[in-house]
Formats: C-alpha cells, sequence, structure tokens
C-alpha cells in the first residue's frame, strides 16, 4: 500500500507546497491575493476618474473581476469540501454575491459560517486598505505630494 506522500513510481512529490497543503487550497490562495492585487488596481484608477463623469458601464466593468473572482472562489472552496454548487446557490452568486456569499458560508461550513464571515469582514478591510495604498501611491507618485 502506497502512502499519500509517495506517488506511484515510488518518488517524493516535487511539489514545494507546506505539509498538508492541496492544490485548491493553495488556489484560494491565489484568488485572494488576486482579489488584493485588483483592490490596489482599482484604487490607482480612481484616482484618474473624473467623478463628475462616471459611467456605469466603466463601473460594471471594474467590478466585474471582483465577482469572478469571488465565484472563482467559492468554486474552488467547494471542489475542496467536496461540495455541490447547484443551479439556484450559483445564480445567487452570479446575480447577488453580496448576499450569496454568506449563504454559501453558511451552507459548507454550518454555524462556524459565523467565524468565516469575521474573516471574510477581515478580508474586507485588507481590501479597503489595499485600494487605500493604491491611490496613495498613485496620488504622491502623480503630484509630489500626499493628497487624497
Amino acid at each position: 500500500m502506497l502512502s499519500d506522500s509517495v506517488d506511484e513510481s515510488g518518488d517524493e512529490p516535487s511539489s514545494n507546497e507546506p505539509a498538508g497543503e492541496t492544490d485548491l487550497h493553495a488556489q484560494k490562495r491565489r484568488i485572494l491575493i488576486w482579489l488584493l492585487v485588483w483592490s490596489a488596481i482599482m484604487g490607482v484608477v480612481a484616482m484618474f476618474e473624473d467623478e463628475t463623469q462616471a459611467d456605469p458601464v466603466v463601473d460594471l466593468l471594474l467590478g466585474l473581476p471582483f465577482v469572478i473572482l469571488g465565484i472563482y472562489w467559492c468554486r474552488t472552496d467547494a471542489a475542496e469540501r467536496g461540495h455541490y454548487i447547484g443551479v439556484p446557490m450559483s445564480a445567487c452568486l452570479v446575480l447577488m454575491f453580496v448576499l450569496g456569499l454568506p449563504i454559501y458560508l453558511f451552507q459548507t461550513r454550518g454555524l462556524k459560517g459565523i467565524l468565516s464571515l469575521g474573516w471574510l469582514l477581515l478580508y474586507l478591510i485588507a481590501m479597503a486598505a489595499s485600494l487605500i495604498a493604491g491611490a496613495v501611491v498613485t496620488s504622491v507618485v502623480a503630484t509630489g505630494e500626499f493628497s487624497l
């Protein structure tokens, strides 16, 4: 019988992942990093956007990556947990992500979903900080002085 740490050829796994980390878990982490990066990009864009001539189509296009990455995270998390996301939940995630994500967390974690919502709140604060950092750096680079 083969152990979990040795593949069928008898060789040790060649990945550099920490012990116990799955490919899906690493994928979830990468998605979270991309959400932070996109938040910083949004901070840069916000410094160049004229608020008096806001275009709803541009706002939709700029916000779309948040929803796509969020849904991708949910699908990756569901695969990691062996949970199936059905059509109604997929529709809820696509059409009402702000409502669908907490529902998904409670579906997959039960009462521990409350703890997950706490982590989500902390992550949203990190995304806001990333957005502000992108705006501040852009302001300093563009004007040579600190102003928002």
